[in-house]
């Protein structure tokens, strides 16, 4: 603070009125703000009087806010972290720091935490650049989601790091949108080594564009095809046909619904006897399952075998389609059913009510066996789901998907160089081999042409598939992981946090409220990032209030390009509610009750 240049007391100019806080350091406190001048009335060069006031309240609480940046901070974290709720924050400032606020303002404070945040972030984007660069680059893994083609949030990571380097909100997924987002990252954080993406209609060109301008300004920018997605995009297009198939064919002889139906009547029947005659059905299993006993015994285990039938997808490891197929595991389990019965009808219960539930059992799966059409799909969908499976093997992606984070540290980057090296040699061998294999006489015109939709996709992406290890300086090397399970991952724990905040399964609403910023504090829980931000969690809050010294003014943060952007999608949110104001469909409805003459409209070649 400047002194006076006579060095004379000062006085008081003006005493603002007493005024309440509430901080987590302090509580909620009554201050004054005291502001003191030259008494000889000495002023600065610019003609104001010298002035002098405390600077401890401004590194409390923003200018025009009586909420303290250390609570703005905990509810931010509270909220984008542990996705909690607002009233679930209430209680906790007020249980364990005695602070009441509404929820409203809990509100306003979260959003105030991510626009400072993400200002904070772009202002040490130089130290992350330098801290990148250090390691020798960065690979850039980008990834977008959203729900029902709503709310498409894309973000950018840096591989290595695994720091969220920006996000952005999309109105829909097209390059347009997203080449802009690529530019930025370069622009701020250095042009990364190369770009790992999914194959979506809209990532395969943006990246391609992106690194054809980079390339031009002399960087050498490589372009990889995620290795879970690739084989998941050939997956689709080998099984979807049959599989859908099946599922007609299942659906139309009502397979399913009928065993549950059985499932019902006969724990109706059985009452509580079926929980009692589980460990007569262990010892009739374990004895080589004999002939089946009579009364509720032999009707407890009928039971407990649709039930094992219904229970097919105990057979899956929860992969999804095409890694997983579950109608084709009940379609197999159905099988193993009607033969199990047939061993049981050799020498047929004599208990009638039995032998009823046997037969209405064994009628509900004769469909698969007595329907050709069963027998012609299942054997086209195993014949690929093998080749398929071949296929994945050799890739070996479950290694960087399955296994745990810190297994994948204690790996040496030579283990990693070495296990990309084998899978590029394996799947290239199988590859001839499949060529191979085309050529010969007697493979069937299904598998030839299932063996084509492999090698066009081979073709198609080869040299996107390869080139993961990549050469440092002094020797040294560093692997990119073959698959963008890093991206996976985070909008994995990022709709699971959302789900658990809001309580709805479907995250509609949810994402396309959820601020892009919001991806930033993902962050916050890497203590190298945390370090280079601002030192620490515990000075966050003094961080941002030295933000609001150099720009108090964060009302217009971040900036709006809403009006640069294209808008591609169909029905974003603006304007849904631009054509839902009253004015337009009482427009609309006044021109369609008009009496307006009906004219038609030559069209010219």
């Amino acid at each position: 603070m400047e002194w006076p240049q006579c060095f004379s007391k000062m006085r008081v100019q003006k005493t603002q009125p007493r005024r309440s806080i509430k901080t987590l350091k302090y509580g909620q406190i009554f201050v004054r703000v005291v502001t003191l001048i030259c008494r000889k009335g000495c002023r600065g060069s610019d003609g104001s009087f010298f002035k002098r006031q405390s600077d401890i309240l401004s590194g409390l609480v923003p200018k025009r806010s009586n909420i303290g940046y250390d609570v703005e901070v905990f509810v931010g974290l509270q909220r984008y972290l542990h996705h909690k709720q607002r009233q679930e924050i209430k209680a906790d400032l007020f249980k364990n720091h005695g602070i009441d606020i509404s929820t409203g303002e809990i509100s306003t404070l979260a959003r105030r935490f991510l626009m400072h945040l993400e200002k904070l972030h772009q202002i040490r984007s130089c130290v992350f650049r330098e801290a990148l660069s250090k390691d020798g680059g960065y690979p850039l893994h980008i990834d977008a989601t959203g729900e029902s083609g709503l709310g498409t949030l894309f973000v950018a990571f840096a591989g290595w790091r695994e720091w969220v380097l920006g996000g952005w909100r999309l109105t829909t997924e097209c390059a347009n949108q997203i080449l802009p987002c690529l530019e930025q990252t370069a622009e701020q954080f250095g042009a990364p080594l190369g770009v790992m993406r999914d194959l979506g209609r809209a990532m395969i060109p943006a990246t391609e564009e992106f690194a054809k301008q980079q390339n031009k300004k002399g960087k050498n920018i490589l372009i990889w095809s995620c290795h879970q997605h690739f084989l998941k995009d050939i997956g689709k297009d080998l099984l979807k046909d049959s599989y859908s198939i099946l599922r007609s064919l299942l659906r139309e002889h009502k397979i399913e619904t009928s065993l549950k139906n059985l499932v019902r009547d006969l724990g109706n029947r059985l009452g509580c006897q079926a929980k009692q005659a589980r460990e007569e059905i262990r010892e009739w299993a374990q004895n080589g399952c004999p002939k089946l006993p009579s009364g509720s015994e032999g009707l407890a285990i009928i039971r407990s075998e649709v039930q094992w039938t219904l229970d097919y997808e105990a057979d899956n490891k929860n992969l999804r389609f095409p890694f997983d197929r579950p109608l084709l595991d009940l379609y197999e389990r159905c099988r193993t059913s009607r033969r199990a019965i047939d061993a049981y009808f050799r020498d047929p219960p004599q208990d009638l009510q039995l032998l009823r539930a046997t037969r209405r059992f064994a009628s509900i799966i004769d469909p698969i066996i007595t329907n050709d059409n069963f027998d012609e799909v299942t054997q086209v969908l195993r014949k690929r789901a093998t080749l398929f499976d071949k296929l994945r093997a050799v890739l070996r992606p479950e290694e960087t998907v399955s296994k745990k984070e810190t297994q994948l540290r204690r790996r040496t980057e030579k283990d990693r160089e070495q296990e990309t090296a084998d899978v590029q040699i394996t799947t290239q061998k199988f590859i001839r081999s499949l060529r191979r294999r085309r050529l010969q006489k007697g493979i069937g015109q299904d598998l030839r042409e299932a063996i084509d939709i492999i090698l066009e996709h081979m073709d198609r992406y080869q040299t996107t598939l390869w080139g993961h290890v990549i050469k440092l300086p002094g020797g040294k090397i560093r692997v990119v992981d073959r698959t963008n399970i890093l991206a996976e991952g985070f909008f994995n724990g990022l709709k699971h946090g959302e789900r658990r905040r809001s309580g709805r399964k479907v995250l509609n609403q949810d994402l396309e409220d959820l601020p892009p910023a919001a991806a930033l504090t993902q962050n916050l829980q890497k203590a190298d990032y945390v370090t280079m931000l601002c030192g620490s969690l515990d000075v966050l809050p003094e961080a941002f209030a030295t933000i609001d010294g150099n720009s108090p003014n964060l009302a217009n943060w971040p900036p709006i390009r809403d009006e640069e952007r294209i808008e591609t999608a169909s029905l974003s949110r603006s304007d849904q509610n631009f054509v839902r104001k009253d004015f337009l469909g009482q427009a609309i409805r006044q021109a369609a009750l008009s009496q307006a003459p009906r004219v038609e409209v030559e069209l010219m070649c």
